[in-house]
């Protein structure tokens, strides 16, 4: 099923026009594992800040920190890195490195990653887009991450977002979600 929903994104998005990298926005998360048996009370919670500027045409930075609470638990995660998005005619594909580090307990490390990016704004006012990379969280674990997304702009800057990711870890697997508000500027 998910190869399915991630097939059905890669082909929805190429349809029209370039997305932008110049945003702000806030997120309620939702994280929990995705073995079968986990309970939803095995669920994290909070918010997510992300944020992109672009700069030199197609170059661009991104900013992500998010606060989430889990068992009476508070931890936190940043990352920050540098990314390219390549124009196509129809879709942009964007890859991205960051470095970051997640604050939770025992499970707490810093690390690398790296993402590849299918966005299209599909029709007037709805973008699509699905993604992959891989995280390397020293010494917790490495993940596999893809996921997709949607952002609907009823207006000329502002937008509501609903994301879906999946990652795949040696020794863990997760499920995050998101819905929010992204301001573009």
């Amino acid at each position: 099923m998910r190869q399915i929903l991630l097939m059905l994104t890669f082909f929805a998005t190429a349809a029209s026009a370039a997305p932008s990298y110049d945003f702000m926005d806030l997120s309620a998360v939702g994280i929990g594992y995705a073995q079968p048996g986990a309970s939803p009370d095995d669920d994290a919670v909070g918010v997510r800040f992300r944020s992109s500027l672009a700069f030199d045409d197609e170059w661009f930075w991104s900013f992500e920190a998010a606060l989430v609470e889990y068992n009476a638990e508070r931890g936190s995660q940043w990352k920050t890195g540098l990314g390219y998005a390549f124009p196509l005619d129809s879709i942009d594909i964007a890859v991205k490195v960051e470095y970051g580090r997640i604050d939770f307990g025992l499970a707490s490390g810093d690390g690398f990653s790296w993402d590849a990016q299918l966005r299209s704004a599909t029709w007037e006012h709805f973008e699509l887009s699905a993604h992959v990379g891989q995280n390397n969280v020293d010494p917790v674990d490495q993940f596999l991450r893809y996921g997709v997304g949607m952002l609907w702009t009823p207006g000329d800057s502002f937008g509501i977002t609903v994301e879906y990711d999946l990652a795949a870890g040696d020794q863990v697997d997760l499920y995050a979600y998101a819905v929010g508000v992204r301001w573009s500027f």
